[in-house]
Parts: structure tokens; C-alpha cells; sequence
């Protein structure tokens, strides 16, 4: 049972460490909203991050090279004249929508160092 209670830390780890990379991504995208020829970037890790997973729940470990989120470059064209394909609008609500998420991880992270507590005191 406290093996499966590190595995979950593991995980949240994990997963709170990409919600920082995926911050600064947006926050590049953010920063250069008005760059000429900019192309918006984004992070690419929840297939990555479920793949581990399930390879660590069949007896596999959640190392980091597996964990790595990458960027992705979206060239997907613009309907602005100087080239840049940032939408403001959608970048702020990527960035709500990602302080959620690091929200509900760190509360997690929180609720199991609490367990693990009660298990070790005996409580």
C-alpha cells in the first residue's frame, strides 16, 4: 500500500512539473503576441504522461527521461499581416485552465503527504 502511495507522488510530481513547463510555454506565447513571424508553441505530454503511467502500474518506474514534455511549433498559418498566429484570448484561458490544474496537483501532493503521515504514525 505505501509502495502504490509513492508511485502516486511520483505521478504528481511529475504532472506538477509540467503544468510549470507548460506555464512558461504560454507565457512565452504571451510575451511575444506581438512579434512579427512568431509561431505559437505548445507542449505536447499527456500521451507521454499516460503511457508512463500505465507502464508503472505494470511493474515499470516513472523515471524522468520517460516524463520529458516536448514543444510543439504551430505553423499553422495567420489571419494576421504580420505573420504571428497567437491569439491572446486563447493563451489566457490556457494559462487559467493550467493554474487550475497546478492548483488541484498541489492540493493532491498535500492530501498524500497526509496519508503517508497517518500511515507512518499509525493513526
Amino acid at each position: 500500500m505505501v509502495n502504490k502511495l509513492y508511485l502516486q507522488n511520483d505521478a504528481l510530481d511529475a504532472a506538477l512539473r509540467t503544468t510549470v513547463f507548460k506555464n512558461d510555454v504560454i507565457q512565452d506565447n504571451i510575451a511575444n503576441v506581438d512579434t512579427p513571424g512568431y509561431k505559437r508553441k505548445s507542449m505536447a505530454f499527456d500521451g507521454i504522461f499516460a503511457d508512463a503511467l500505465y507502464d508503472a502500474r505494470r511493474g515499470g518506474d516513472l523515471s524522468a527521461t520517460a516524463l520529458t514534455p516536448r514543444e510543439r511549433v504551430y505553423d499553422t498559418g495567420s489571419w494576421r499581416l504580420d505573420a504571428n498566429n497567437v491569439n491572446i484570448d486563447y493563451e489566457m484561458a490556457a494559462m487559467y485552465e493550467n493554474a487550475i490544474k497546478y492548483e488541484t496537483l498541489a492540493s493532491s501532493v498535500i492530501n498524500n503527504y497526509k496519508r503517508l503521515h497517518l500511515v507512518v504514525n499509525g493513526a
